[in-house]
């Protein structure tokens, strides 16, 4: 099903409200017409827009206070103004302040449906690049660097709010003799089924990152140790009771061990703390025999 595009058009004078409606539906976009700068926050703080389209110049709330406000809330939403030919200083101001671009009053309807094409574009593209840098090219899921970016913002959060946060570490066992019984290929096949099961298994809020090679590794917000120590021992047996495809006509079986920490039923002082307790559990569970998971509680 396609997706919508949302725009939100903002101006003060009904003739050309209604005339930007028209022309922009006529592309297929869902269009939410406001005549008002206050009524504009009020919907840019309730839902998301493609792109917003908004006149410079309107009592009260204006044009430049509505562009300030998206990009607070949506940095990467592109803000096209309209401006009169009187009052370009203040289009270039918006564009400084970080505006796409501009439109002057009266358009010609092929500019309007231009620019805004051109803005979709831009985000599209900008959405595309955020995704190569902070996404793993084979499984999709966040990669090491932007995964603890995250892990260090939501331990933050954490220590802030006095909330529970674990850690989750999982590493595959034995895939050596997957890739040298069946070939790389079929190793990657395993790693992406694996990291399909590990975000059906893992809540909204949960962030899954791949960590390097075949190992793996989860943030569970709000979650103290005793639940994250269930969630593990679930998801282990989930994948020890899965069949794994390769080359489209064999099946194969793997197994797991899990390391987790958990804050702050561990005294720890940094993200990276907790992740080196979840590593040393890990490694536990590998010399007790694998397939099992480790819970670490130090203090």
């Amino acid at each position: 099903m396609k997706q919508t595009t949302n725009i939100l058009i903002v101006e003060d004078d009904p003739l050309v409200l209604r005339g930007f409606e028209t022309v922009l539906k006529q592309d297929g976009y869902k269009i939410y017409p406001v005549n008002n700068g206050q009524k504009a926050l009020d919907l840019i703080s309730q839902q998301s827009f493609d792109i917003v389209l908004t006149d410079l110049k309107m009592e009260s709330i204006n044009g430049l206070d509505i562009l300030e406000e998206v990009k607070k809330i949506s940095p990467d939403t592109p803000v096209i103004v309209i401006t009169g030919y009187e009052s370009l200083d203040s289009a270039v101001c918006a564009l400084r302040g970080g505006a796409y671009d501009y439109l002057i009053k009266p358009c010609q309807d092929n500019d309007l449906k231009l620019t805004i094409k051109r803005g979709l574009e831009k985000r599209k593209l900008e959405k595309e690049l955020l995704g190569l840098a902070t996404t793993d090219s084979l499984t999709k899921l966040y990669n090491r660097n932007y995964f603890l970016s995250r892990f260090e913002e939501e331990f933050e959060k954490a220590v802030r709010y006095k909330n529970n946060i674990s850690c989750v570490m999982i590493d595959i066992d034995h895939f050596k003799n997957v890739n040298d019984n069946y070939g790389h290929q079929r190793g990657d096949e395993v790693l992406l089924q694996l990291s399909d099961i590990l975000k059906i298994n893992s809540r909204n809020i949960d962030i899954v990152g791949r960590y390097g090679g075949e190992e793996f590794i989860i943030i569970l917000p709000q979650t103290d140790s005793e639940s994250a120590y269930k969630f593990s021992e679930r998801l282990r047996r989930v994948i020890k009771s899965n069949e794994f495809e390769v080359n489209h006509n064999k099946i194969i079986k793997i197994t797991i061990s899990i390391g987790v920490s958990s804050f702050p039923q561990s005294k720890v002082k940094s993200y990276s703390d907790l992740i080196q307790l979840a590593d040393n559990a890990l490694y536990s569970a590998k010399r007790k025999g694998r397939d099992k998971s480790v819970l670490n509680v130090e203090s």
